[in-house]
């Protein structure tokens, strides 16, 4: 039986039989060829050990704490136990490093994985506008890893309240509860406190809900 839309003549069969044989080989070894050239890359990857960030250099403000995430990663090595540091902070700057929600001093990176950590700062409240540069290490049985670091500090400005009533006028008797609603907003970079007071005329009562 012939495939439907190809012709074949009968006077040259010998023709259509290589070519029919040509095309099906490509289908059977294109996979393989697919197979050796991602072996072949995969084969190419670096292997190592390293220390990341996605943000190595960030501002924060004078004595607030600020958190940056941090990876250690193992490629192609086996587990390999990382002592970790900061270097490079004066003693008025606090630090650790936290992993899995508590701080830690040292990880295991192991066989092709990656260790997901925590740099946790909290820089004092001076040194406005100063960059500080430090260094986040990792000491392994056979390297160190060092990841440079910039931090500048950025004034903390003071909170900034307002309020915004969204129907400021309303209507009723004597007798009509009335509720406002009000809208507080802050613009500042420190979360606030709010005391809300009132002042109303003689016989009406404020509540807050």
């Amino acid at each position: 039986m012939n495939p439907a839309g190809i012709r074949v003549p009968f006077s040259n069969p010998t023709t259509y039989v290589v070519t029919a044989l040509f095309a099906v080989g490509l289908v059977a070894t294109a996979p393989q060829a697919y197979a050796q050239s991602a072996a072949s890359a995969a084969s190419q990857a670096p292997n190592g050990l390293w220390l990341t960030t996605p943000y190595p250099e960030f501002s924060a403000q004078a004595g607030k704490s600020v958190s940056v995430p941090l990876n250690l990663a193992n490629r192609g090595l086996p587990p390999q136990r990382v002592e970790l540091g900061v270097d490079g902070l004066p003693d008025s700057w606090k630090w650790e490093i936290d992993g899995g929600g508590k701080p830690v001093t040292a990880a295991i990176a192991g066989s092709d994985g990656t260790v997901s950590l925590t740099l946790k700062l909290t820089p004092p409240t001076g040194d406005i506008g100063k960059e500080m540069k430090f260094s986040v290490s990792g000491k392994a049985s056979t390297e160190v890893l060092k990841l440079p670091m910039a931090m500048t500090l950025a004034k903390t400005e003071p909170a900034k309240l307002t309020l915004e009533p969204k129907l400021p006028a309303l209507r009723g008797t004597a007798k009509s509860a009335f509720d406002f609603q009000v809208d507080i907003k802050n613009d500042g970079q420190e979360d606030s406190t709010v005391n809300l007071l009132s002042k109303a005329p003689p016989g009406f009562q404020v509540t807050f809900k």
